[in-house]
């Protein structure tokens, strides 16, 4: 399910595509996903995840067969009032950018 204030953003080069999906599970947490779909394979980009400013995943990721594009997903704390999760990819061969960003 899409959250409210959810968004798909595109990098600024082909071959580009970002995307969010974060969801409520049951537990009163939140599960984020973002993928990144690049249609090329072995393409090694850093990634950052942050919630309400403050780093909760730092890592890097290779896109993989057969689709080109890798996917992280992690459950953080639903903090009280507007929750904002951000999200940072550049692949380390070329420079390439892309991100997104949810608010609910």
């Amino acid at each position: 399910m899409w959250a409210a204030g959810a968004n798909r953003s595109n990098g600024r080069r082909k071959p580009r595509m970002s995307t969010w999906a974060p969801t409520f599970p049951e537990d009163g947490n939140l599960e984020v996903e973002y993928e990144v779909d690049t249609s090329r394979v072995g393409r090694n980009r850093r990634v950052v995840l942050k919630h309400n400013g403050r780093v909760f995943f730092r890592g890097t990721r290779a896109t993989r067969a057969p689709s080109g594009s890798f996917e992280v997903r992690r459950v953080v704390n639903n903090a009280r009032g507007r929750d904002k999760v951000r999200a940072h990819a550049r692949n380390l061969r070329s420079g390439q950018t892309c991100g997104g960003r949810a608010s609910f």
